[in-house]
């Protein structure tokens, strides 16, 4: 079972997607199962192919950014991806790697100076995601 849930990284123009995974993994792949259905999802919500995304999506708790095909669900904006299992320590680490993408890909400075931005934006982020059970499971389309 995979769910989804889209958070808009507001001032900014930039979404993230939140995907919880399977159970708390003891390691960081991924089951077979899950990966095909990751995989599934991904080509409509982004496009580049089946194939592509079964290839890249071999684990869990990483974070990446995706520039959509232009044909896909998200046209060709530029997002940010978070695959996680249902685990807040697991959640709190990603998210400081959420911080580190929308600094590099938004102009937003990441240094000592700008602490308020970033503690705000991790907070609200954990906010959003934290509950796990009532985060959607994920219905193709």
């Amino acid at each position: 079972m995979i769910k989804h849930k889209e958070i808009k990284l507001l001032p900014t123009l930039f979404s993230l997607d939140v995907y919880i995974v399977g159970e708390k993994y003891k390691h960081n792949r991924i089951s077979e199962k899950d990966r095909k259905v990751i995989a599934s999802i991904f080509v409509q919500k982004y496009g580049h192919g089946y194939e592509y995304w079964h290839e890249q999506t071999n684990s869990v708790n990483e974070v990446f950014q995706v520039t959509g095909a232009t044909k896909s669900e998200h046209g060709n904006t530029k997002r940010i991806v978070m695959v996680i299992n249902p685990h807040i320590p697991t959640l709190v680490h990603e998210i400081i790697h959420v911080l580190w993408y929308l600094s590099k890909y938004s102009g937003l400075d990441m240094d000592f100076n700008s602490q308020e931005w970033q503690a705000c934006m991790a907070e609200y982020i954990f906010t959003e995601s934290k509950n796990f059970k009532k985060i959607p499971i994920f219905e193709m389309k």
